[in-house]
């Protein structure tokens, strides 16, 4: 409280004293910083159906943990890391190869979303399996855990029972319990439990999967953007008003009696007006900012790493803004400060090892502060403090090692156990032990291993190159707006007049040039690289707002006196003039920005994609139902997602109350499950079939923005029509055992050019409409323009299509 506060009861008197306009302003911020927070909330809840980037989806965990792979069937392999362990390229070399590495199967498994990211195959280990587990898998786990207790009413009515030897059968079988198949230590084996969904987790739906990590975030971003932000206000405001205090003292002490009570007095109304005017019990102006901000309102409510290295960079940030305050105030914490920087320098790191490059300059302010503490010599404290804070990082850093090598080294286990049973049914050539990878102590290094991966600009080559200028020139602008154009006008102000100083003499804060010191370091190394994303820049938030965010809305910065300067020359009129002109714009121009992107990104944005997946279950089975002379043991359906972001197949989950016991038949010897698809074997060693009861037997292709000419061969191979070809039947008939039903989910400007492609083979398929989605906005697929913008807005939709050979 001392930090916070000068004198605990003159605050209470100001407090009490405050004006009545003052007080209506407490009003108003608290109703508006409330309804952005509800708004935060709304957003969660109703699952904005705006598609940002897929690393959401298959970054954050929840495609990781609970995607729907695809079936087996003899034109589609489930594409499993097991088709890639013949590669063992580290993953600091040239290439990565994320292929299946067998020419045949190249053609037919090519495009199949992959439930595994390749960054999290064990032969890659480029991600911390902590980070999804905490964003994704820890709310669902408590989510799954209340409702089967029925603690949310009408969620669940009917719970499952998570125990491992008690599951219960679709049609009220005798139960039987698993065989255990251990695959190491009862301790490892309860920490990969804990990293893996449970069996009653995986009967949620997918909408409880998108909503329930989001709900979580949102109370996440509360605690770890807003509230230290607000700490961070309060803190550097204090420092200020002790700064003038102090000033107003020292320049008293040389002058007349009259002047000294002169001074005093205008010290006084100084600091009632600033309280009056900064009541610390309202939200500050900086949160409104923040809340306000589109990154805070669509990022801010989402599984992203990115959001959770933001997260984890304002806490390291307030911990070095508490330890320089306590500095100056006299008030010496010997440990826990170095403590709290080592912690959070390691969890940044191994959330995304590009927390570094921000954390630097911070991590070395803090270090310089606290050098000066004791009397000691600089280098003795600096040694000291940089001991305590290695020994934090190094044993959070062991944490994350120990737990990333179990969840890598159990996943490299069944990839070894599936590596011996297709060398056993002789699908793959050469002897067991031969295709057996074993665990190197460095392999799971996440951070190492990502920082090599990175640093080869042909790898970066994979995922698209950008001009070094990008994050300057094009990112920041688009994340932050006038935030950005603020922080570049500063520097060049800086450049030209030097650092602007207050009337006491002193620099205008120490925290103000961290948090410059903290965008710039990002910024440049960020900018270093070739591969450049706006979301990389998600840390820099913050820091902007602290910096700049009362000047995006016009505002008087607090350790500005540029304003009492000015009211004393013959230009206050006009200076008053002229912000009284600006302000409003700038507010304006504040509320527009962020308003616009809010609804590009957070809910137009590749907009139908979420909806469709969610109810694709209900438009096949509604499609398929004519077909009931159809064998439904060799029917599958395939839906190909053409010119669109890739489809994450969790949303294709559908609640289900019920699973499936196992037999110990069901098992090999070596503990894999015999004879059965690969997605039956659970991660817990067991087999059950509620996977694929949630699920559901269809396929998702995911065909990206490939030519005409690929999806016409995909075409052929799935439904192979001829101009005497009328239906699935007459395919049937013709000596082909897998049929599928094929549809096509893309924009329908991409369809309509495809009927004109004869030329490519195909002029034998049609494609049959079945359902829209509007406000579906793809930027690489704008619809044409023929005069009447109420056609052209309802062509901005991704379209359901059911493809049949021509005539049928």
């Amino acid at each position: 409280s001392s930090i916070l506060h000068n004198n605990p009861k003159e605050d209470a008197r100001a407090s009490t004293s405050l004006p009545l306009s003052s007080m209506l302003n407490s009003k108003i911020q608290w109703s508006l910083y409330l309804f952005l927070v509800t708004l935060r909330f709304w957003g969660a809840l109703h699952s904005q159906h705006g598609y940002i980037h897929p690393d959401e989806f298959f970054q954050g965990g929840q495609e990781l943990f609970f995607g729907c792979q695809v079936l087996d069937s003899t034109s589609f392999r489930p594409r499993t890391s097991t088709s890639t362990l013949s590669s063992t390229t580290s993953p600091g070399g040239d290439t990565i190869n994320r292929g299946t590495g067998d020419e045949e199967d190249i053609e037919d498994s090519e495009y199949i979303v992959r439930n595994m990211p390749w960054e999290f195959e064990p032969k890659n280990a480029l991600r911390s399996i902590v980070p999804p587990a905490f964003m994704t898998l820890l709310p669902l786990r408590f989510y799954s855990a209340t409702t089967s207790e029925k603690f949310l009413v009408g969620i669940n009515d009917n719970p499952v029972d998570t125990s491992r030897s008690g599951l219960k059968s679709i049609e009220g079988e005798n139960e039987q319990s698993c065989p255990d198949v251990s695959l190491g230590q009862s301790s490892a084996n309860s920490l990969s439990q804990l990293l893996m969904p449970s069996t009653a987790m995986q009967n949620l739906s997918g909408k409880e999967i998108l909503i329930i990590p989001r709900i979580f975030m949102t109370f996440l971003s509360l605690l770890l953007l807003d509230l230290p932000l607000w700490i961070m206000v309060l803190v550097s405001q204090s420092n200020l008003d002790r700064g003038e205090e102090r000033a107003s003292i020292q320049s008293s002490g040389t002058n007349s009696d009259a002047t000294k009570n002169e001074n005093v007095l205008h010290a006084s109304e100084r600091k009632t007006s600033t309280k009056a005017t900064r009541n610390i019990f309202a939200p500050p102006t900086e949160v409104i900012v923040l809340a306000s901000s589109w990154p805070c309102l669509v990022f801010g409510v989402r599984p992203f790493t990115n959001n959770l290295e933001a997260m984890v960079l304002s806490i390291l940030l307030l911990a070095v803004f508490l330890e320089i305050a306590n500095n100056r105030h006299g008030l010496v914490n010997n440990f826990v400060a170095p403590f709290t920087i080592g912690i959070s320098c390691a969890v940044g790191i191994f959330v995304r090892f590009t927390f570094a490059f921000y954390a630097f300059p911070a991590v070395l302010s803090f270090l310089w502060v606290r050098s000066k503490k004791t009397h000691r010599h600089i280098i003795v404290n600096v040694v000291v403090d940089g001991m305590l804070m290695l020994c934090a990082f190094g044993i959070t850093a062991s944490m994350f090692i120990y737990i990333d090598t179990e969840y890598y080294s159990q996943q490299r286990e069944f990839d070894n156990m599936e590596m011996r049973r297709l060398v056993q049914r002789g699908e793959i050539n050469g002897d067991v032990k031969e295709n057996l990878v074993g665990n190197s102590f460095t392999d799971f290094i996440v951070p190492l291993n990502a920082f090599l991966y990175n640093s080869k600009a042909k790898n970066l080559a994979e995922h698209g190159l950008h001009p070094r200028m990008t994050h300057a020139v094009v990112n920041m602008p688009m994340l932050f707006g006038p935030l950005a154009l603020m922080g570049y006008a500063s520097v060049f102000q800086t450049l030209l007049g030097g650092y602007r100083r207050t009337s006491s003499g002193h620099d205008t804060s120490i925290f103000r040039n961290i948090c410059h010191w903290v965008i710039a370091s990002g910024l440049f190394i960020l900018s270093c690289a070739p591969h450049q994303e706006p979301r990389f820049l998600l840390p820099c938030l913050v820091p902007l707002v602290f910096l700049y965010g009362r000047d995006a809305v016009g505002m008087e910065r607090c350790d500005s006196t540029n304003a009492a300067a000015a009211a004393a020359t013959k230009t206050a009129a006009r200076v008053t003039k002229s912000k009284t002109n600006i302000i409003p714009l700038l507010r304006v121009v504040w509320i527009v920005f962020n308003l616009l992107l809010y609804l590009f990104f957070g809910w137009l944005h590749q907009g139908g994609l979420i909806t469709s997946l969610r109810e694709l279950p209900q438009i096949v089975s509604t499609s398929a139902s004519r077909l009931e002379d159809v064998s439904r043991n060799n029917y599958l359906p395939v839906i190909m997602y053409y010119h669109t972001y890739m489809p994450p197949t969790f949303l294709t989950r559908e609640h289900r109350s019920s699973s499936f016991s196992c037999n110990k038949s069901d098992f090999n010897v070596d503990g894999t499950c015999s004879d059965g698809p690969a997605w039956t074997k659970t991660y817990n060693g067991e087999c059950s079939d509620s996977h694929s009861q949630s699920c559901g037997r269809h396929s998702v292709l995911d065909l990206q923005g490939s030519d005409p000419s690929t999806l016409s061969s995909i075409l052929r191979k799935l439904l192979p029509c001829t101009r005497n070809t009328q239906d699935l039947a007459d395919v049937s008939s013709n000596g082909n055992d897998d049929m599928h039903m094929v549809y096509i989910v893309s924009p329908p400007v991409v369809v309509s050019s495809l009927q004109d492609l004869g030329r490519i083979g195909l002029y034998n398929y049609s494609f049959r409409k079945l359902h829209g989605y509007g406000g579906h906005v793809s930027t690489e697929d704008w619809p044409m323009f023929h005069g009447s913008i109420n056609s052209f807005v309802k062509e901005l939709e991704l379209a359901f299509y059911e493809v049949h050979c021509w005539g049928a």
